[in-house]
């Protein structure tokens, strides 16, 4: 894939076959290389997601009729398993939880 001439231009304007495995690469990098927290990560999806507008929508898939790629490369399977994973991770560190916790007596203390 690194070899492929696609793969510079992943992120120039029109995606192109590699454009949804660079963007996982990159998520994946900023998620567990660089530790960045799961919300992060899925705000860098949202924001490839909204690139051009809707112009690009749809699930990312490529269109045997018209030999070409179609969709939004935010919207493909490889990208679904990196947040997965990242959210995978964050439960396993005991991040991001959604529910609220009762306050322990120490901070009970602490603040009053």
């Amino acid at each position: 894939m690194y070899e492929d001439i696609a793969f510079k231009d992943a992120f120039e304007s029109i995606p192109n076959r590699c454009s949804d495995k660079v963007l996982a690469l990159y998520m994946s990098l900023k998620g567990f290389h660089k530790n960045l927290s799961k919300t992060t990560v899925e705000s860098i999806r949202s924001a490839f997601k909204k690139i051009d507008g809707d112009t690009y929508h749809g699930k990312w898939h490529f269109n045997e009729a018209k030999q070409r790629w179609e969709g939004n490369p935010a919207d493909s399977a490889d990208i679904y398993d990196v947040l997965s994973s990242i959210k995978h991770k964050a439960i396993a560190e005991g991040g991001d939880r959604t529910h609220s916790m009762a306050m322990m007596k120490d901070y009970m203390d602490q603040a009053f």
